[in-house]
């Protein structure tokens, strides 16, 4: 299948989990009590904790199937293991946390943070194996679960918004997930394979996967930091930009994408550098929409909070910057694994990856985590010299950026061709000018445009508001792009060829 054809499917998969997400974090965030959204952070926070075993299974799997071309029986095997590992990780971070939460609402969430936890132990391998072996059906897997997604919607609506229905639509979205990709998956599984062999690659993979994969899963961290020196409120509004963040689900696909691609075909930096411009002209597109009319996202999000437009507009910055950054560190970070073969061609041993590119992307993500935890309670205490009512965030998010910054730095240190995946005149001209124009351009617009779609607690005036809002915002960015960028104008000119 071509290339452009994927990435249409990519990019269609893309635009469908944008809209779930969206519309799925709407709906939770308008009718969720404020005291449940702090809730829910604490429950996505155990699951994140129970998935550091699994970060082995996301990197080995792969890698393993682009080695043998096929999948074997003893992978998912040595992944559901791990997975058990995770639901005692979750369980012990909720039962730490047991005294904040009530006893309803905790047995629930421990059950249904443990069900995700193995099955995201099923994901890993599934998903992981399909970025290798056929993509298109990888990008069907999210177009699956952005579907069952809105859904759900429906079963919360009339479960009359209970945290239970969310609770459980988690895990059900998860699990449609993995129906999906395992049965796409079942022509390549062609050996049952010895486990033996397939434990020992995963062992040897284990302390790389660690360093990287799994590390950044201690971030959740930060959900215990905030509650200890702010509380559940500072929770709460932690979940709020968390559920906005959700919008950049995209991400995943788009790496996962070029990763598989460089993985099984070896160095193409040009088609590469095509699928940069592609994940940053998203994610930034989204940035500059949340950043330019904040009221309006805020002010539908939580109607019954108003005073939140004016106490999350700047951590509400901070977010949107970051997540920026967050996207040029996962494309270095996917360049760099994707292009080293070092496991492809000599077996599998605890020193495979010793000093390989793949060992400083990985190291990279172990310093940036282990710097974002360790800034958190400095950044916060300085920033709360200036009196804001979210410094907690605040500090929070700016521990993150510097964190990213520091991790890009070294990755493109030991990254020996990475002049080739970002040429640096090219993204000046691509990217970085287009940006800057409009970025005034929507400066001089803001005001005219919200007031003809000004903020709205109502939902459908609210909806229509936001999509004509994002489609201005969308179509203001694109057209300054095309005027500027060659390179823009061939992927516009590809994909609606190929649509």
């Amino acid at each position: 299948m071509s290339r452009a054809r994927v990435r249409l499917y990519a990019l269609i998969s893309s635009t469908l989990t944008l809209v779930a997400s969206l519309i799925f974090s709407i709906a939770i965030t308008r009718k969720l009590p404020i005291m449940d959204l702090g809730y829910l952070n604490v429950f996505t926070g155990a699951i994140s904790f129970g998935l550091l075993p699994t970060g082995i299974s996301n990197f080995i799997t792969p890698r393993l199937a682009a080695r043998y071309r096929h999948v074997q029986i003893t992978v998912l095997i040595s992944s559901m293991l791990l997975g058990f590992v995770g639901m005692a990780i979750a369980g012990t971070f909720l039962f730490l946390i047991h005294s904040e939460i009530p006893e309803f609402y905790f047995y629930s969430m421990l059950i249904l943070a443990l069900l995700s936890v193995l099955s995201y132990s099923f994901n890993a391998p599934f998903v992981g194996s399909l970025t290798v072996l056929n993509r298109p059906r990888m990008a069907f897997t999210s177009i699956i679960t952005s579907i069952v997604k809105l859904v759900a919607i429906f079963y919360i609506f009339y479960s009359h918004w209970s945290l239970i229905s969310v609770l459980i639509s988690t895990f059900i979205i998860t699990l449609s997930g993995v129906i999906y990709s395992g049965m796409s998956l079942v022509p390549y599984m062609q050996s049952f394979g010895k486990l033996k062999t397939t434990l020992r690659e995963f062992l040897s993979g284990s302390w790389i996967a660690m360093l990287g994969y799994a590390s950044s899963n201690l971030r959740s961290v930060d959900t215990f930091m905030i509650a200890a020196i702010g509380g559940i409120l500072d929770n709460a509004g932690w979940q709020v930009l968390n559920i906005i963040g959700s919008v950049y689900a995209f991400r995943g696909m788009l790496m996962n994408l070029t990763y598989g691609e460089l993985l099984q075909l070896g160095s193409h930096a040009k088609q590469a550098y095509i699928d940069f411009l592609l994940l940053m002209f998203t994610t930034t597109d989204l940035a500059l929409y949340i950043v330019a009319f904040e009221p309006n996202v805020i002010e539908f999000l939580r109607p019954s909070n108003p005073n939140l437009i004016v106490e999350l507009f700047i951590p509400m910055v901070l977010w949107a910057a970051t997540n920026i950054v967050n996207s040029l560190s996962q494309y270095i970070s996917a360049a760099m694994q994707g292009t080293d073969r070092v496991d492809m061609e000599k077996e599998l041993t605890l020193g495979t990856y010793w000093k390989s590119t793949i060992f400083y992307a990985n190291i990279a993500e172990f310093i940036m985590t282990v710097s974002y935890i360790a800034l958190i309670v400095p950044m916060i205490f300085l920033i709360r010299a200036i009196e804001l009512q979210f410094y907690v965030l605040d500090g929070v998010i700016l521990s993150s950026a510097i964190s990213l910054v520091i991790a890009i730095t070294i990755r493109a240190r030991k990254f020996p061709t990475i002049n080739e995946f970002l040429p640096l005149k090219s993204i000046v001209r691509d990217y970085i000018v287009p940006l800057a124009i409009t970025t005034f351009a929507l400066f001089l617009l803001r005001a005219p445009l919200i007031s003809a779609f000004p903020p709205s607690i109502s939902i459908t005036t609210g909806i229509i508001n936001l999509i004509a809002l994002l489609a201005a915002v969308s179509a203001v960015y694109l057209a300054v792009s095309v005027a500027i960028s060659k390179n823009v104008r061939h992927i516009v000119r590809v994909l609606l060829k190929r649509l």
